[in-house]
């Protein structure tokens, strides 16, 4: 075997020269959605594959094994509705992702996330590199622009470079995570149907797993958390899309029903102080609590009663399947989009119910019967068992890994 010798924190890591040589960009691994999928692929990824990971900025949430080169572009990534500053830093992007990518031979570059991609397309386009290029696109679909101000704002803008970009001949496949984000690309922005493919997002099915009371951990969690009767979790950021207000307006009327029910929001976000005006407001400062952000959020998920989710739009909605794989019902505004992804799994089955996502009394009623009615601990273990056999983390990175293969050639 050939080997190399990368410098990382002042040591050299040893490379295999025979596996290809993959470089990774995505803006950061700070957050969930996109960003816990690639913490969770990434440990398979690197076993076929050498890789660097290119970053705008090294915020990181997740463990990311220690073999693995990150490099930080230092760019950041807060989100500003100026157009010439947003302007300034897409160049920027271009510029330092175009020299990062030119100083090695590299076999295929993986970009994801839509301006990240739009900034990688350009850098490859203009520094006129010869690799296979991989986009994936994770939030894109029809209610994205309607209910994001930040990409309202540049909406013709971006969706022109999106088009130039999914459809140019460079671009040998454009991963998505759910057909509803596929039929949007396609009707939308014409990309060819045949480039692009559906690959479901992973979870850790060591972490998010049915567990009987007799063999849950005894953790330090909060007792505030634990000693609760009834517990309705929501896991999100705290901004317009996710809809926490709403989700209070629903809360006040299922106490009405059943007065031991708590409420805890779990996320951070511009909004988390607007919602904490609301619950002062409504006088329910014992009744809802915001615990933060978490990285043990699995031990909160399994101890829950029932997970509520009234999100405007997702393009698929980790903690669905996270809160299914520990047992644990969900209720959902997603109500199209969990048809295409639960398919075959929805039979006459309590566990994940829809609403319109402006139907309150929808919500309530069916907050309130799975409340009263809760699934059996034998049918909790049995949807456990579907969500880990059609989305371990296992089975999704081995479909990266074979479309990546593909690719290179």
């Amino acid at each position: 075997m050939l080997y190399s010798f990368v410098l990382k924190n002042n040591l050299f890591i040893m490379r295999n020269n025979e596996k290809l040589q993959i470089a990774i960009i995505t803006p950061n691994l700070h957050g969930a959605g996109w960003e816990r999928l690639l913490s969770e692929i990434l440990p398979f990824l690197s076993s076929e594959f050498d890789i660097d990971l290119i970053l705008y900025n090294k915020k990181i949430d997740y463990n990311i094994p220690g073999f693995i080169n990150i490099i930080s572009l230092n760019i950041s990534t807060t989100p500003d509705l100026n157009l010439i500053r947003k302007s300034l830093r897409l160049a920027k992007r271009i510029i330092k992702t175009g020299i990062v990518l030119k100083r090695k031979k590299y076999d295929l570059i993986f970009s994801a996330l839509d301006t990240c991609n739009v900034a990688t397309f350009l850098a490859v386009k203009f520094f006129n590199l010869k690799i296979p290029l991989i986009l994936a696109e994770q939030t894109i679909n029809y209610n994205f622009f309607k209910n994001n101000k930040y990409a309202k704002k540049t909406e013709f803008i971006l969706k022109f470079f999106l088009k130039k970009a999914y459809n140019s001949e460079i671009v040998n496949n454009i991963i998505v995570p759910s057909i509803d984000v596929k039929y949007y690309l396609v009707n939308e922005l014409d990309i060819p149907s045949q480039k692009i493919s559906i690959i479901p997002n992973a979870i850790d099915t060591k972490k998010f797993k049915f567990e009987k009371e007799r063999e849950k951990r005894s953790l330090q969690l909060e007792k505030k958390f634990l000693n609760a009767k009834k517990k309705i979790i929501h896991i999100g950021r705290f901004d317009g899309n996710k809809r926490q207000d709403f989700i209070l307006e629903i809360f006040k009327e299922i106490k009405k029903v059943l007065p031991e029910v708590k409420l805890f929001f779990f996320g951070k976000g511009n909004r988390e102080e607007y919602i904490h005006s609301l619950v002062k407001k409504e006088g329910l400062e014992n009744e809802v609590f915001f615990m933060g952000w978490k990285t043990n959020i699995e031990e909160y998920i399994k101890r829950a009663d029932l997970l509520i989710h009234t999100s405007n739009y997702e393009s698929f909605g980790n903690v669905i399947i996270e809160a299914l794989a520990c047992g644990i019902p969900v209720i959902t505004s997603l109500y199209g989009l969990v048809l295409c992804q639960f398919k075959n799994i929805l039979k006459d089955c309590k566990f994940l119910q829809t609403c319109d996502k402006d139907d309150k009394k929808c919500f309530v009623t069916k907050v309130i019967e799975i409340l009263k009615n809760p699934p059996s601990l034998q049918e909790k273990e049995e949807i456990s068992k579907k969500i880990h056999n059609e989305f371990s983390r296992e089975k999704i990175a081995q479909k990266y890994v074979k479309i990546i293969k593909q690719c290179a050639v």
